[in-house]
């Protein structure tokens, strides 16, 4: 979901033009509570000052939250500094505190701004409004970096006015206003503002952008910043309809959300997302992808993922991932995962397990959890002080049924349960000693359940980091 964008740029700046755009572009109304995303840099003290002048009048709640990443000698300083000026507008500040890991793989900007945003989602009240200060020439840059990356429609529609964040909404109230105009506000205001050195370091993509190619633009076109956001509501306009198109053919195909464990994010029908031209297959993958927050795959590995595991595939089987994302085929069934870390071939690893205590699976983004209940699951009384185990398939196990019906073979089992192939390595098996009494949070012995108040227990798997 995005907000309309504003249809032009304004080279002047007021509280009142500010009060326009906060209604009709940023869907703020009365009885709102917005929380600004404050750095002490010049735009964000433009848009909190601002901000401070409406409050007098406009009804809405106002709260500043600033992110030290602690990446300068002076941010400490900063922070000092921003909680100065947010005490003298009488604004409320909380002031968060992060580390930036610089061994990710991503440039030093690419993590900072993503950990600042983790730290705004995490912070934000249900149904609370972010607001974040970019502005015009913000969105020309972004405009410009997404089409040097390559990017897509959805890359190159730049940054929505409003769209869902948290359990709220990321607001950007300046989009439609210069930054020539923010900084004749600030002058004429007297605001004092940090200046961040860095912001001169043109090793940064956006820093060369901004101090030596934008110039250069405006020299040859100075509306150049308008007509790229021009452009970017045009790319908008088409992502939104790729997303409406995406969401359909989703839908079309039988997608499901899927809890049955931590990895396993949803399920669709391969055969008939098979049946698509490949422009839609890809438009339907990205939408489903970009529906759980995940790494996109780049045009390559999204291209080979739809050959390998539609097109081309004659066995039912196969997997693709990426950094944050796998797509998995089982079958006619076609599943959005998250990564695993684990290799299939530890079949000798096996862990006691108190199930007074949670057992966290390495590599498996998976806990195992014991929960005592009364005439379910697995009888107390037959545990008593024998060894409970996990561990995994190793080949030949068998599961004794009910009544005189015998044992069954743990790959029958899978099969009944409908478990994907490539999910069976990675199924935790409980034993009690050497007997197989649960196939994690799937199956239990029914020799062994309790009598109806009987004390019993069951097992249930958790994703640690939900």
């Amino acid at each position: 979901m995005s907000g309309p964008h504003p249809h032009a740029i304004s080279d002047s700046f007021s509280s009142s033009l500010l009060d326009k755009h906060l209604r009709k572009f940023a869907r703020v109304k009365a009885g709102d509570r917005l929380c600004l995303a404050y750095s002490g840099g010049m735009d964000s003290h433009v848009l909190l000052h601002a901000l401070s002048l409406l409050a007098r009048d406009f009804p809405f709640a106002l709260r500043a939250v600033h992110v030290e990443h602690g990446l300068h000698e002076h941010s400490h300083a900063w922070s000092v500094h921003c909680s100065t000026v947010c005490e003298n507008l009488a604004i409320p500040l909380t002031v968060r505190h992060v580390v930036i890991d610089d061994t990710c793989g991503d440039s030093i900007e690419a993590t900072a701004r993503q950990a600042r945003y983790a730290v705004l989602r995490a912070e934000l009240e249900a149904d609370e409004i972010c607001l974040t200060a970019q502005h015009a020439d913000d969105q020309a840059e972004t405009l410009l970096l997404q089409l040097l990356r390559g990017a897509g429609m959805h890359g190159l529609a730049g940054m929505p006015a409003v769209a869902y964040f948290g359990c709220g909404w990321l607001a950007r109230p300046l989009l439609g206003f210069s930054r020539a105009a923010l900084t004749d506000y600030a002058q004429m205001y007297g605001l004092d503002w940090i200046d961040d050195p860095s912001n001169q370091e043109d090793r940064f993509d956006r820093n060369y952008l901004r101090n030596r190619v934008m110039p250069l633009l405006k020299a040859r076109w100075p509306a150049a910043p308008a007509a790229l956001s021009r452009s970017a509501r045009h790319a908008a306009t088409a992502a939104a309809m790729l997303e409406d198109q995406g969401r359909h053919d989703l839908h079309a195909c039988g997608m499901h959300g899927r809890a049955r464990d931590s990895s396993t994010l949803a399920y669709l029908d391969a055969s008939l997302l098979g049946i698509l031209p490949e422009h839609r297959q890809a438009n339907a993958l990205r939408c489903w992808i970009r529906q759980y927050d995940l790494r996109l795959p780049s045009h390559a590995r999204l291209s080979a993922a739809i050959h390998d595991l539609l097109t081309a595939n004659q066995t039912g089987r196969g997997e693709t991932e990426w950094p944050g994302a796998a797509l998995r085929r089982d079958g006619d069934t076609l599943f959005l995962c998250t990564p695993e870390t684990r290799s299939t071939n530890t079949a000798a690893e096996e862990y006691d397990w108190d199930p007074a205590c949670l057992l966290e699976l390495p590599g498996l983004r998976m806990i195992l959890k014991g929960t005592p209940v009364v005439g379910l699951g697995i009888a107390l009384v037959h545990i008593g002080a024998k060894r409970l185990k996990v561990r995994w398939r190793r080949g030949g196990e068998r599961c004794r049924m009910s009544g005189n019906n015998g044992r069954k073979p743990l790959r029958k089992l899978f099969q009944d349960l409908a478990v994907p192939q490539w999910q069976r390595d990675r199924t935790p098996l409980v034993f009690l000693d050497d007997e197989l009494v649960a196939v994690s949070h799937l199956w239990l012995a029914p020799h062994l359940a309790p009598a109806d108040n009987e004390a019993g227990l069951v097992f249930s798997v958790h994703d640690p980091l939900a």
